[in-house]
């Protein structure tokens, strides 16, 4: 296990026992980011065994991304305000129809070779739309400060770590077809990306059990 995955896997699986800790504290949508990272790190976890057993960790970034798909979309629905019934409606289907973009992507691929970029880039668009209107609700709430605000941080790190994604793999892809891969500058941004990620989730959290509600809805 190289020293760039025990650093990524440690920012995974740090926020875990702390939201478990403060899970009386936490309201819904970050008990669900909390299982979401769970998620996550069993699933990175089990590359390692599928890299040694199957020569491929393909297989569960597939399965991993299908659940994001489907959680993310969830978070965000609980989330924005309960009068954007047309935004709420519209996030819903995505939480519906994401998975099964995704399961239909990855049977119609080479599941075992073939990295889930479509569903991937799904991901990203959804959760950049998202995020945005995200942050233009949390302009309306003028009642705690930005950055003791966990809805924040909950967005800064998806805007982040999605554009940059989208961006990456949108130029990447083109030069992965000619050269046989993504190029080192293309998997330094999303390692390093990634990482930012993850220090905003575990804000997320921290965050929402010091200010317990200001994941709130407006």
């Amino acid at each position: 296990m190289t020293l760039r995955f025990t650093i990524y896997i440690f920012l995974v699986a740090a926020s875990i026992p702390f939201g478990i800790y403060h899970w009386k504290k936490l309201r819904l949508p970050i008990k669900i980011l909390v299982c979401m990272l769970l998620i996550v790190f069993i699933s990175e976890s089990l590359t390692r065994v599928t890299n040694v057993y199957l020569k491929t960790s393909m297989p569960m970034y597939h399965i991993l991304v299908a659940f994001e798909l489907l959680l993310f979309p969830i978070i965000y629905l609980s989330s924005f305000p309960a009068t954007q019934k047309y935004l709420r409606v519209v996030v819903g289907i995505v939480s519906l129809a994401g998975p099964f973009f995704s399961i239909i992507w990855s049977t119609h691929s080479n599941i075992m070779q073939t990295f889930p970029s479509g569903s991937i880039l799904l991901l990203s668009v959804t959760i950049i739309a998202c995020s945005l209107f995200g942050f233009v609700f949390l302009l309306k709430q003028p009642y705690l400060p930005l950055k003791e605000n966990s809805f924040f941080w909950f967005n800064l790190g998806n805007l982040v770590f999605y554009t940059l994604t989208f961006l990456v793999f949108g130029l990447a892809n083109p030069l992965a077809a000619q050269h046989g891969g993504m190029p080192d500058w293309g998997a330094e941004i999303i390692y390093y990306s990634n990482l930012t990620l993850y220090v905003c989730y575990f804000l997320t959290i921290y965050k929402e059990a010091k200010n317990h509600g200001s994941f709130a809805r407006t």
